[in-house]
């Protein structure tokens, strides 16, 4: 009986390593696609996942998981909940959107600026995710009518941006804190 042991042993290790090797890219393909309702409403259809997207007109990204800004100010990237007042009033839904799926995807803006000046003045249209009919935005159209994924609501800042710079954080009295943000997290 032991032999029987031993030898059913190599066989099931074998049949529970090919299985997994065999669901290991759905898994992975379930994992990418969660986050449709992260998205806001403004954001444009078609799109499983999204990381960033890219705004050319504002040259600013969108941190789809984050729900914040990142815009470029003294130097540096700065994160918000909504980008500061010198950038006007913003129809996020009339305004060209570049979706990138790169981790720390401001970092490649010197190359997105470049090769996404093409929409920087209108003209291209999108349909957005609140002007779906597909079942697979449904959370969005009962939600939009209710303002709770029309984020951002203004430009003006909800809370102290995060910035991403060796410095750290601008305090708001022009002097640096050390430290790589809320919650220690750096980008």
């Amino acid at each position: 009986m032991n032999t029987q042991l031993q030898s059913i042993h190599p066989v099931l290790f074998t049949l529970i390593f090919s299985l997994t090797l065999w669901l290991a890219p759905m898994v992975a393909k379930a994992q990418v696609s969660i986050n449709i309702n992260l998205q806001p409403a403004w954001g444009p259809v078609e799109y499983d996942y999204v990381e960033y997207y890219y705004l050319p007109e504002y040259e600013v990204y969108y941190d789809v998981p984050r729900h914040q800004f990142v815009y470029f100010d003294g130097g540096r990237w700065l994160f918000g909940v909504s980008l500061p007042a010198r950038y006007g009033v913003i129809n996020y839904y009339s305004t060209y959107k570049v979706v990138i799926n790169e981790p720390r995807a401001y970092r490649g803006f010197h190359h997105h600026r470049t090769q996404y000046a093409q929409y920087k003045h209108g003209g291209h249209q999108q349909h957005m995710i609140r002007d779906s009919h597909s079942p697979k935005y449904s959370k969005h159209q009962r939600v939009s009518n209710g303002g709770r994924n029309e984020r951002p609501q203004g430009n003006q800042p909800q809370s102290r941006p995060r910035s991403n710079s060796p410095q750290g954080n601008s305090n708001g009295n022009g002097n640096q804190q050390k430290g790589g943000g809320h919650g220690g997290r750096k980008h």
